[in-house]
């Protein structure tokens, strides 16, 4: 299952913002889906996929300075209409947004063009040339994130 727009979760150490495109395995249970997923914790609280390292896939909102874990699990009841079953129906309105703004003036480079290092240097270089907001920059760079290679 993959998470369709950011949610929160309470954890431990505090509550987590979880980001489009995470990935978790669970089962449905009644009203949601009860998941599970241990993330990376780095210590200004973002949270990291120990399969995709160089992408970040929450950020932890701590609630005192502590001394935090390395590995922080999550277990959460998801409603269904916050999850999807693919990846592809997880970000799609995040593709939207990439294609309609980044194939205006140009062609919209396949996301698998560049690592999510280059990407976020291009998306950084790009903001105020192409009038992008904060939101849609960030609804850009996730989408690249999820789909550029890992270096």
């Amino acid at each position: 299952m993959y998470v369709k727009e950011p949610l929160d979760v309470p954890t431990s150490v505090g509550t987590a913002t979880i980001y489009q495109g995470a990935s978790f395995d669970g089962y449905f249970a009644g009203g949601g889906w009860l998941v599970r997923k241990k993330f990376r914790l780095f210590p200004d609280g973002r949270l990291f996929d120990p399969a995709i390292p160089g992408v970040p896939m929450g950020g932890l909102k701590l609630p005192v300075k502590t001394p935090l874990p390395d590995m922080i699990e999550i277990q959460a009841v998801i409603g269904s209409k916050k999850l999807a079953e693919t990846m592809d129906d997880a970000v799609s309105d995040l593709e939207n947004v990439y294609f309609e703004r980044c194939g205006t003036c140009h062609r919209a480079y396949e996301p698998d063009s560049f690592s999510y290092p280059q990407w976020a240097t291009v998306v950084r270089s790009m903001r105020l040339h192409a009038g992008l907001d904060e939101k849609s920059a960030v609804k850009i760079l996730r989408y690249l994130a999820l789909l550029a290679p890992v270096e």
